[in-house]
C-alpha cells in the first residue's frame, strides 16, 4: 500500500509544485521516513501526519511558498480516494 499512496501523492504534488513526479515521490518518502523512520506499514494516519510535518518543513526547505495549501491539497486528495487507494491492494 505504502508505494500506490506515495506514487498517487507524488503525481499529484508534481502537477501542485511544477516538478518532476519521481521528485516529488521522493520528497514524500523523506518526509514519512522523518516522522516515521520507514516507509513500511503505513496507515492513513500515519501519511496524513507526514504531510503536515514532515513534507511540510521540506517544501518550506525548497522554497515553496504556499506549503501550507498545497499540503492542505494533498490532504484532501488522500482522504477523498482512500477507499480508491486501499481498493488499489486487492
Amino acid at each position: 500500500m505504502s508505494d500506490d499512496i506515495i506514487n498517487f501523492l507524488g503525481e499529484k504534488l508534481a502537477i501542485k509544485i511544477n516538478k518532476p513526479a519521481i521528485a516529488c515521490k521522493g520528497l514524500i518518502r523523506l518526509g514519512i521516513k522523518e516522522d516515521h523512520g520507514d516507509t513500511l506499514d503505513l496507515t492513513f494516519e500515519k501519511v496524513k501526519k507526514s504531510i503536515k510535518s514532515g513534507l511540510k518543513k521540506r517544501l518550506d526547505n525548497i522554497g515553496v511558498f504556499n506549503s501550507s495549501e498545497v499540503c492542505n491539497y494533498l490532504l484532501k486528495e488522500l482522504v477523498s480516494n482512500q477507499s480508491l487507494l486501499t481498493m488499489a491492494n486487492f
